[in-house]
């Protein structure tokens, strides 16, 4: 009788100690899981604890000027201030004296659903970059951005996103 190669029985100790062996893999994956989603929790919202510029844009288009927006260390409000250029140094929160509240934030609209787009139709490479946190009755904007960058788009709105908000 030749044996076959491809025919593969587990014995009673090879089923035990791959039962273990997967369980072990499965615990180990959903703790690297949860280290890694908590990994980037903390890194998205250390990026909007240390601010940035985006440029002023309302629904007539892009202003002059910019807006240095930067979370509160207590992670409840979202304080920024308009500057008519970019500093060298970053503003303080003493130098940042407007601020929204993020209880009153219930959701984040992204591209042509920001009220940025409301009454006019963006170029979609604007649209893209757009996107606003809105307020708990979702009819008005307390906050609008127009990102420089896609990664800045991304770092941003993800740090807004729910389940993000409110901040942990």
């Amino acid at each position: 009788m030749s044996e076959n190669p491809v025919a593969f029985f587990l014995s009673p100790l090879d089923f035990v100690c791959d039962t273990i062996f997967l369980r072990s893999h499965r615990e180990l994956k959903d703790l690297t899981y949860k280290d890694a989603t908590e990994f980037v929790k903390t890194q998205l919202v250390a990026g909007i604890l240390n601010g940035a510029w985006f440029h002023i844009y309302s629904q007539k288009g892009k202003g002059k000027g910019y807006r240095f927006y930067k979370l509160s260390p207590n992670k409840k409000f979202l304080h920024y201030a308009e500057f008519q250029e970019m500093t060298a140094l970053t503003p303080t929160l003493e130098h940042l004296p407007q601020k929204v509240e993020l209880a009153n934030c219930s959701d984040i609209a992204i591209g042509q659903m920001s009220p940025l787009f409301a009454t006019k139709k963006g170029k979609p490479e604007e649209m893209s970059l757009a996107f606003s946190l809105m307020s708990l009755d979702a009819e008005s904007s307390l906050a609008d951005f127009m990102a420089e960058s896609n990664m800045q788009f991304a770092e941003w709105s993800d740090g807004y996103a729910p389940p993000l908000l409110p901040f942990p």
